[in-house]
């Protein structure tokens, strides 16, 4: 029994060494070391501190330079990386130098300088450099200058030209001219724009054979509205001024049966069914009784019949007559 308890405890240790061991290889992948090239200045000279960092990580290392806080002797100049070094088995090795100054004799302090990497850290530090005020050789007065007055330095037109071109202000101004003139170009043009004349298309005449039609539609529409007499005059009274506008036919001066002559002369088209509308004519002149409406509508549509085939032939006539014309330009 004691025996193995004495194993136990072997193996216990034996881990607890490996361990220890593992943590110390480990933490010797992340150092730093820092190096100052003086440990005396004089005030307003500079100091370089050259650092060089161990690490097996570059994008999780992070090296933290002192705050503005604990800078109360000097101020730092510039940090600037040098060069990253491969070291082998995982390693690098990263080189980086800080600058600083001071402006007051004393003896200058520089706080640590931290490295971190995934929760591991490292410092160098502190520095200790002491600041001398410069020497004056008193012993020859006269060779100490007087202070001068600043230097004023003579500007030309081109330099202040620079200056005002550098400033914000002046893209601001320019803005505000480019926007005053846009707008001033924008309201010109309204004032020519409402000055201008508006186009007055010109308006559309129906043709005599439109206007045909709708007189038609308007005595279909209202011929209760119409007496017997007054529909059947208005009646043949369209096809009479629709003949006045298109043909040579004196229409409205013609006798009913005139007007059928006229008709089978010029177009060669069958009148019987206008000369029944004629004849319904004269009985309304002189009937006593009511016409049906139905009748007065229906007497619309021989009429409107002789108005479609006398366009239909007036266009045929119109084709036949510029035909030879196209021929002609098309041999051209």
């Amino acid at each position: 029994m004691s025996r193995t308890i004495h194993c136990l405890n072997r193996i216990a240790l034996s881990l607890i060494l490996i361990f220890i061991v593992s943590m110390g290889v480990e933490a010797q992948r992340l150092g730093i070391t820092a190096e100052t090239d003086r440990s005396e200045m004089l005030v307003g000279e500079r100091a370089a501190i050259d650092l060089v960092v161990r690490t097996a990580d570059i994008s999780g290392t992070r090296i933290i330079i002192p705050p503005d806080s604990l800078q109360q002797n000097f101020d730092l100049l510039s940090y600037q990386p040098v060069d990253t070094t491969e070291l082998g088995d995982g390693l690098y090795e990263l080189s980086a130098r800080m600058v600083i100054t001071a402006w007051d004799s004393c003896l200058l302090v520089v706080p640590k300088i931290r490295v971190v990497c995934a929760g591991e850290e490292a410092e160098a530090g502190p520095f200790v450099i002491k600041v001398n005020e410069p020497s004056v050789d008193i012993s020859r007065p006269d060779s100490i200058a007087d202070i001068k007055a600043p230097w004023q330095v003579k500007l030309k037109v081109g330099d202040i030209l620079t200056l005002i071109i550098r400033h914000s202000l002046f893209y601001i101004f320019l803005a505000l001219i480019l926007l005053s003139l846009l707008f001033l170009l924008w309201r010109r043009y309204q004032k020519r724009k409402a000055l201008r004349l508006p186009e007055v298309s010109p308006a559309y005449v129906p043709t005599a054979y439109e206007q045909s039609k709708i007189r038609l539609e308007h005595l279909d529409r209202e011929a209760e509205h119409y007496s017997p007499k007054n529909f059947y005059t208005e009646l043949l009274d369209v096809l009479r001024i629709y003949l006045v506008e298109v043909s040579d036919i004196p229409a409205m001066e013609m006798l009913p049966k005139e007007l059928r002559e006229a008709i089978d002369a010029s177009f060669e088209l069958e009148t019987t069914a206008l000369a029944d509308v004629q004849t319904e004519a004269n009985l309304a002149k002189y009937a006593k009784g009511e016409f049906a409406i139905n009748r007065m509508r229906a007497a619309i549509v021989p009429v409107t019949d002789m108005l479609d085939h006398i366009n239909t032939i007036l266009i045929e006539r119109e084709k036949a007559a510029t035909l030879p014309q196209r021929e002609k330009e098309a041999e051209v």
